[in-house]
């Protein structure tokens, strides 16, 4: 059984789901259909769902001698403060991804995920906002919510300090960022560039459709609640017969997702709060810039 040597690290809704579906296409790669155990985030609490290392390997049994490339896709990992010094020492020679994009989009973005998978209430996202300093002491936050970290939206946005703390553990040489902007613009471009960066072969892609387009609401929303966010006696039972069955996932969750989500275009920010929310990226823009060498005054 072999572990992962590419880690798909962040940043969130910035395409790493759609290059992670197109990279589970080629032969010569393994991506677990389970997507983001986040197995090396010991302190993002309520990510974290596999709890030995027997089983997060148990995640990667069917890579075959083709597969060159075995990824673990868990876009939070660069926001973690501990997961990519974890990965690290699990694997000092492990390629790594990072995918960027303006960070207020990327949270604006993050947080209607956040409304489709019930862990964030607050459909208006300046309110969401304004409830961060509260939420970091454990005050206001959704019933039910055992993910608190991700609603930190504020930290979740700072690009500049999570590269940088990449930078700072694994060799230049091992990391390849990647513009959501490009991405949109040239995907078969950029995902021949992942491929060399990967060192494998191209396999003559030119199909590259939207991934993971915003989700607004779910008919059936009961339904969908349940499966998302269930409660704590059923999380527990559910974890009791996957480890009985011996599987790490039913696959409820992407047949849900599938079949009820209402597709919807997001409510733009106003004026007044995008600059608001350039102001309180600016700094970490500019760190970022200079890191990469690559001029980011347009996402201010």
């Amino acid at each position: 059984m072999r572990g992962p040597n590419f880690f798909i690290v962040g940043a969130p809704r910035s395409g790493t789901t759609a290059m992670s579906t197109f990279l589970r296409d080629h032969p010569n790669i393994y991506i677990p259909k389970r997507k983001e155990p986040y197995y090396f985030a010991d302190d993002l609490t309520g990510l974290k769902r596999l709890d030995s290392l027997t089983r997060y390997m148990r995640l990667f049994k069917s890579t075959k001698q083709c597969h060159k490339v075995v990824c673990d896709a868990s876009v939070l990992y660069m926001y973690s403060s501990v997961a990519v010094e974890n990965i690290h020492r699990f694997n000092p020679t492990a390629k790594i991804l990072i995918m960027l994009r303006n960070p207020i989009d990327m949270v604006h973005s993050f947080h209607s995920h956040l409304l489709a998978i019930f862990t964030e209430e607050k459909r208006d996202f300046e309110k969401a906002w304004r409830l961060q300093p509260a939420r970091q002491q454990g005050k206001s936050l959704p019933k039910h919510c055992r993910k608190p970290a991700l609603l930190l939206y504020s930290e979740i946005g700072k690009l500049g300090a999570q590269v940088q703390r990449v930078l700072d553990i694994f060799p230049r040489d091992q990391v390849r960022v990647v513009f959501f902007d490009d991405f949109l613009r040239s995907p078969q471009l950029v995902y021949e560039e992942i491929l060399a960066f990967l060192d494998v072969p191209s396999d003559g892609r030119i199909d590259f459709p939207i991934i993971n387009d915003n989700v607004g609401s779910y008919r059936m929303n009961w339904l969908t609640k349940l499966v998302f966010s269930p409660p704590s006696i059923v999380s527990r039972i559910e974890a009791l017969i996957k480890r009985i069955l011996g599987i790490e996932q039913f696959g409820l969750v992407a047949v849900i997702g599938r079949c009820f989500a209402n597709q919807e275009r997001r409510q733009p920010l106003s004026v007044k709060f995008r600059r608001e929310l350039a102001e309180e990226f600016r700094e970490d823009i500019q760190k970022l810039s200079r890191i990469l060498k690559r001029d980011l005054k347009n996402w201010c």
